[in-house]
């Protein structure tokens, strides 16, 4: 595998915005785990975790991200404690992206944070559960800024998805 870039800041993200990224691996950090529902981590200074992931349109390029927010960590620990990962039947398949929140205020205050700072504090990760078989069928479709995210994942058939309450 040919890790090509490490991506840490939201800015190192952004070139991913909206695109399918097939999830290789997943790495908790620090001790970061969910328990009973809730987020533990002895460091929330840091990252919760690593994934090591390809674009869907590259495979032949690896990149390591390092994900920085609660929800989005308890988002794939869930995704990667399914059955179906566990027997190798289906992949875990994320969009990253920072232009598809639910009211103009929050996308306007991410939109300036990432311009101005390079980061955000909102959730990003949309981690979408995708049987071995479907996955031919529905990826790669890219998130569109402004459109009904809902919709665009269920025509994708995932087994299972989990979506951060504040984007659309």
């Amino acid at each position: 595998m040919n890790i090509s870039e490490k991506l840490l800041t939201d800015k190192e993200w952004t070139k991913f915005n909206g695109d399918p990224l097939i999830i290789l691996k997943f790495d908790p950090l620090f001790g970061s785990r969910v328990e009973n529902g809730i987020v533990e981590s002895p460091n929330t200074n840091e990252p919760y975790a690593s994934i090591t992931f390809e674009r869907f349109s590259d495979s032949d390029k690896s990149f390591i991200g390092f994900i920085t927010h609660r929800d989005d960590f308890k988002h794939l620990w869930e995704a990667f404690q399914n059955k179906c990962i566990i027997a190798g039947d289906c992949v875990i398949v994320i969009y990253w992206t920072a232009h598809n929140y639910k009211f103009k205020i929050i996308q306007l205050i991410s939109n300036l944070l990432l311009k101005f700072t390079g980061a955000t504090p909102l959730p990003k990760c949309i981690v979408l559960c995708i049987s071995n078989d479907q996955l031919l069928f529905t990826v790669p479709l890219n998130l569109i800024p402004n459109e009904d995210v809902q919709l665009n994942i269920k025509l994708m058939k995932p087994l299972k998805f989990w979506i951060p309450e504040i984007i659309e």
